[in-house]
């Protein structure tokens, strides 16, 4: 099964985030980077030129110990022009945000409020 979110850039470009039950992609335009998490957890960043992957580098920390938590979003959400990751937990609803430096996490934070009640409520991009 393949489950896919739209995410919109700054400049209004959509790109879709998937699962294909391994590899999720979330992809920036020309020379931004991809976002890559495995269903087993692992989260690293393809640096892109055009459609080439040049590198992959793992985000630190590289691996999430729940898969129940999932990235759903980025956006700069320290004011830092930085991208910063939304995880959301699948199976309790919390919602929080890695504030990132590069491709390392430098704190994590809860959203407010931390905690959709209603699990079936799932944050998305556009469509």
């Amino acid at each position: 099964m393949t489950t896919s979110v739209w995410l919109t850039t700054q400049r209004g470009r959509r790109h879709r985030l998937e699962d294909r039950g391994g590899w999720g992609l979330q992809c920036g335009q020309q020379t931004r980077p991809c976002l890559a998490a495995q269903a087993a957890g692992s989260i690293g960043v393809w640096l892109m030129n055009g459609t080439t992957m040049t590198t992959s580098v793992w985000l630190t920390p590289s691996v999430v110990a729940d898969t129940d938590w999932k990235i759903v979003g980025v956006g700069d959400f320290n004011a830092d022009n930085k991208p910063d990751l939304v995880w959301q937990h699948q199976a309790a609803g919390s919602i929080g945000v890695w504030l990132m430096n590069g491709t390392s996490m430098t704190t994590s934070v809860w959203l407010t409020p931390s905690v959709v009640a209603d699990t079936d409520w799932k944050i998305r991009g556009p469509k």
